[in-house]
C-alpha cells in the first residue's frame, strides 16, 4: 500500500497549473493536487507541505448551470491562501489577492 500511495502523491505532484490551490501558497512550499471541472463546478484537492504544518485542503466551487473560471480560480486561490496563513501565521504569505485583479 505504501508504495501505491507513494506514486499516487508522485502523479498529484506533477499537477502544475499555475492556479487555484497552487496560486494560494509560497512557489517555495511543495504541494501535491488534483483539480478538475464541469460546467457547473469547480474542484481542487491536495496536500500542502508548509513549514507551519502540513494539512489537506478539498475545495468545490458550485454554481447552478455555468460556473465561470473567472470567478472561481481567484477565489480557490484565496481560500487557500487563507488556510496558509492559518497555519503559518508567523510567516504569512503575502501574496497579491487574486480577488483584487478581478
Amino acid at each position: 500500500w505504501q508504495r501505491k500511495c507513494l506514486d499516487i502523491l508522485d502523479y498529484m505532484e506533477r499537477n502544475k497549473i499555475g492556479s487555484l490551490i497552487e496560486e494560494g501558497v509560497p512557489s517555495n512550499v511543495a504541494i501535491v493536487h488534483r483539480h478538475g471541472w464541469t460546467g457547473d463546478t469547480h474542484v481542487d484537492a491536495g496536500i500542502v507541505f508548509s513549514p507551519g504544518g502540513d494539512y489537506v485542503i478539498v475545495e468545490i466551487m458550485y454554481k447552478p448551470n455555468w460556473l465561470e473560471w473567472e470567478l472561481s480560480a481567484p477565489l480557490i486561490a484565496d481560500v487557500s491562501r487563507a488556510a496558509y496563513n492559518y497555519f503559518n501565521f508567523d510567516a504569512p504569505f503575502l501574496g497579491e489577492s487574486s480577488a483584487a485583479n478581478n
